[in-house]
């Protein structure tokens, strides 16, 4: 997706737009409990309390990243790197290495609320093949993907003057999907999982008003947010020509007749950042959420993410032509 076609005009209470990629929200990824206490356990091997917390984020931020890249369907060993290796937390606190195959060892550095920089040392620009950023709040329930920066040769030749780099100059976390082999996105619509509505025991979605010139074709599809808790999500297309078109989405609780829960988040993604994140606050306390984007062009992909609580579930979509 690019600036050049803009995904606008949702119908949910926020305006859906994109962006220049400086305005852009961050990814949010959740922090379990489980989580916190392996971070709580290692922690507590190191000799003093400086060390520690050390050891404490570190964990919680290579654990935020191997979530996030698995969100994605990327594979990376969560177990492999010397952070999760004891006799190494004890020799160094400072390892927060993620092995990701087929491409190399990440750093994934925390970033605390406030900090400007951080800094590179040298065997990381000769082990790893490049950083993310992760940014802790006040509690530790949630982090956000700061970003992402690939150690390529100009990069390695500019910090051989300088140790330090500058947490603005993170290219969004996205762009490490460029480095990385991808499962193909789905199709809007298609497939075994996508249901018609009578299928779904439901009546049709709403839809907006169209002419006689435009085509809508609506299915829907069941996404489980864990053991308890399914959305149901309604898509359609509209082909504008055979190059272009504007898409519609629909979410439901799959309880007939429930609101939506109050900590469900939708986040939009594209390959080059957050376009916008929906919550409660500008869903509204509503039984649904519509989503309208304009003028996609075929071959543009882009991502839900449906959040709630600890689960995590992407939804990775391409555009496709009238004839697919």
């Amino acid at each position: 997706m690019t600036t050049h076609n803009p995904m606008n005009d949702s119908t949910a209470s926020g305006q859906l737009s994109w962006q220049e990629p400086e305005g852009l929200p961050l990814l949010r990824i959740p922090i379990s409990k489980e989580a916190q206490q392996i971070a709580l356990v290692f922690a507590s091997e190191q000799r003093n309390v400086k060390k520690g917390k050390q050891v404490f984020l570190n964990t919680l931020s290579v654990i935020a990243a191997h979530k996030c890249l698995k969100m994605f369907e990327f594979e990376s060993y969560l177990e492999s790197g010397d952070c999760w290796n004891k006799f190494k937390r004890l020799l160094s606190s400072n390892d927060a290495d993620l092995l990701i195959p087929d491409f190399g060892r990440i750093e994934c550095f925390p970033i605390l609320t406030k900090q400007e920089s951080i800094e590179i040392e040298e065997h990381l620009l000769e082990t790893r093949v490049g950083c993310v950023g992760v940014k802790f709040h006040e509690h530790f329930n949630y982090v956000e993907m700061l970003g992402f920066k690939h150690f390529d040769k100009a990069f390695k030749s500019q910090q051989d003057n300088t140790r330090t780099f500058d947490v603005r100059d993170f290219q969004p976390f996205e762009d490490i999907f460029n480095y990385l082999k991808a499962c193909p996105p789905s199709s809007i619509g298609k497939g075994t999982e996508w249901k018609t509505f009578e299928e779904l025991g439901r009546k049709r979605f709403a839809t907006a008003a169209a002419g006689d010139n435009k085509k809508y074709f609506w299915r829907g599809e069941i996404i489980e947010l864990g053991e308890s808790f399914k959305i149901l999500l309604g898509a359609a297309k509209e082909f504008l020509n055979n190059n272009t078109q504007n898409i519609f989405f629909e979410i439901y609780n799959f309880v007939k007749e429930t609101k939506l829960p109050k900590d469900l988040i939708i986040t939009v993604v594209s390959n080059e950042g957050v376009v916008e994140n929906f919550n409660q606050r500008n869903i509204g306390d509503n039984y649904s959420v519509d989503m309208k984007f304009k003028n996609l062009t075929v071959g543009t992909i882009f991502t839900l993410i449906f959040s709630l609580n600890d689960v995590q579930v992407a939804k990775r979509f391409i555009v496709e032509s009238v004839e697919s």
